[in-house]
């Protein structure tokens, strides 16, 4: 049997921002259909967000949270730029992860929704980033 072989990496100076999204139960169904199609199809709407991909992953499952069962989709998408996001769909809910920063997260998240929402998205009124 081989060693595991093992490489771990940190970089202080990384920029990373989180976002948290809501989803009304409209909202979070549209999503959930889309998100449900072929993966080709979804790479395809996301490079009509972004243009060339570099990476793109998805997958569906489950996530046990507080030991109770829900479905999840998990996308991570990689841009030619070095521009990364992870987004994770709970229903009624979905969190990305970025090495953007917060405004360039908040846009990406705001087009996210009017492409794989659509008419249903209720929009918001006003826009609250925190830096820490």
């Amino acid at each position: 049997m081989e060693n595991l072989k093992v490489s771990v990496y940190e970089f202080r100076d990384l920029i990373r921002s989180y976002g948290i999204v809501e989803l009304t139960d409209k909202e979070y169904k549209a999503l959930i259909e889309i998100l449900g199609r072929n993966s080709k199809n979804i790479v395809n709407e996301f490079r009509k967000i972004f243009g060339d991909i570099k990476c793109f992953k998805i997958g569906r499952g489950l996530m046990i949270y507080e030991e109770k069962p829900y479905d999840m989709v998990y996308i991570m998408i990689e841009l030619t730029n070095g521009d990364q996001y992870v987004f994770e769909v709970y229903p009624n809910s979905m969190t990305i992860a970025s090495n953007t920063k917060a405004q360039q997260l908040f846009r990406t998240i705001y087009i996210f929704a009017e492409t794989f929402i659509g008419d249903v998205l209720e929009k918001p009124k006003s826009m609250l980033i925190g830096l820490l």
